[in-house]
């Protein structure tokens, strides 16, 4: 039997698998609240396997809401109802389900909202040309009751528990992150400071749902003079000394660092060159460690696992590609896998939901003509997904392209 098959617990509650499904979205919802689509996907989704799913970020407050109204929102007093549909679709079908709770901070960006985007200190984001507004200490009391009420919310509606998204560049990776947080006061100065904010965030939530699952979502920066991953470590040490979360879930990098288009089934992994720090960090947390680092195949995914630097596992666009990529993977019949090439095309533009290239099947109702059934073959005509790990396999070809440096070999564990 894989090792990923293994029965892991978190907080008390069982998790079939080591498999995670990670946060992603598929903007299937109107005015910040899902829809029955929304539903459908994450229910044919964990029919497939995964021992716990994470839902795309949900807004905690107005001034990170998108004109687009895309995102999920939590702070509406009616969102414990609307989600209700969406939390039992994942939890009726074996899965342990959590919601990811996001504020954007300065990313929110000023031509996608219509409100002030705010900020730990007043550093612009490299992708605005306006100043975000700086957090009084008030504003930040006001940011945690925001988090406090959207995890009610959202332990209310059926979910299991939620994450925190501090990872990414967003607001609470802003306060974390000495490039960004330059308060003296209370909520910066060092690093306990600097993690105050989600150490309430955490004291709040016990407080009011103490039975629910709390996760934190970290993530080295790739920004200059920005958190790398010892700080990462450090600050999440920090949290679980003051007030410990149930699960934390390490991704890699920042929205500065986006590659829009990398097209190779086989993206770099991260993880790799990190492994004595994700050993000494898991062996300190005294909770299970989730990494989640564009992983495609199970020996990657297994060796995690098998070499001590990660409890968990975790997939965000397998799992678009292909909603049984779990089973499979878990069955031993991974060359049926419907692989996940990287394009990060459909997934990411939301035109007019997450679509993907080689999954016709995430098209809305009515809009599968003819020529969709073609996308099964992958772009630039490539073998059928079934067929295609195996051609892969051969030596006769390396997916769609590559990453921007022209190379095509993934980095791997030592």
């Amino acid at each position: 039997m894989s090792v990923l098959a293994e029965e892991v617990l978190v907080a008390g509650r069982p998790l079939r698998n080591r498999i995670v499904a990670t946060a992603h979205g598929t903007a299937s919802v109107v005015d910040g609240m899902p829809t029955a689509a929304d539903a459908a996907y994450w229910r044919r989704l964990a029919q497939g396997g995964p021992g716990l799913v994470v839902t795309g970020g949900i807004s905690v407050s107005a001034a990170s809401t998108l004109r687009a109204r895309y995102p999920g929102e939590a702070w509406h007093d009616h969102a414990a109802e609307a989600y209700r549909e969406k939390a039992s679709a994942i939890t009726s079908n074996g899965a342990v389900a959590l919601a990811q709770l996001c504020h954007l901070g300065r990313e929110t960006l000023g031509a996608a909202t219509f409100l002030p985007f705010e900020a730990p200190s007043p550093v612009r984001s490299p992708r605005e040309p306006a100043m975000a507004r700086t957090l009084t200490v008030d504003d930040c009391a006001e940011v945690v009751a925001s988090f406090v009420t959207s995890a009610c919310r959202m332990v209310d509606a059926g979910f299991d528990g939620i994450e925190l998204h501090a990872a990414h560049g967003y607001l609470l990776a802003q306060f974390l992150d000495p490039a960004t947080n330059l308060r003296t006061d209370r909520y910066g100065g060092y690093r306990g400071g600097r993690a105050r904010i989600v150490v309430e965030i955490v004291e709040g939530i016990r407080a009011c749902r103490p039975g629910a699952i709390v996760s934190l979502r970290l993530s080295p920066s790739t920004d200059p003079g920005g958190m790398d991953l010892a700080e990462v470590c450090r600050s999440a040490l920090v949290v679980q000394e003051r007030s410990p979360v149930d699960l934390v879930s390490l991704s890699w990098g920042s929205r500065l660092g986006y590659t829009p288009d990398m097209g190779t089934d086989r993206p770099p992994l991260a993880a790799a060159a990190a492994a004595p720090t994700l050993r000494e960090l898991r062996a300190g947390l005294g909770v299970p460690l989730l990494v989640g680092v564009s992983f495609r195949d199970r020996a990657d995914l297994e060796s995690m696992v098998d070499d001590g630097r990660a409890d968990l596992v975790g997939m965000a666009r397998p799992h678009l590609a292909d909603p049984d990529v779990t089973t499979k993977l878990l069955t031993g019949r991974d060359d049926d896998v419907r692989p996940c090439v990287s394009c990060n095309e459909d997934c990411r533009a939301f035109d007019p939901v997450a679509l993907c290239v080689v999954n016709p099947d995430l098209a809305p109702p009515g809009e599968r003509g003819p020529a969709s059934r073609s996308a099964v073959g992958g772009p630039a005509h490539l073998p059928p997904p079934r067929d295609r790990r195996r051609w892969l396999r051969r030596g006769r070809g390396r997916g769609t392209g590559g990453p921007r440096d022209g190379s095509h070999d993934r980095a791997r564990a030592p």
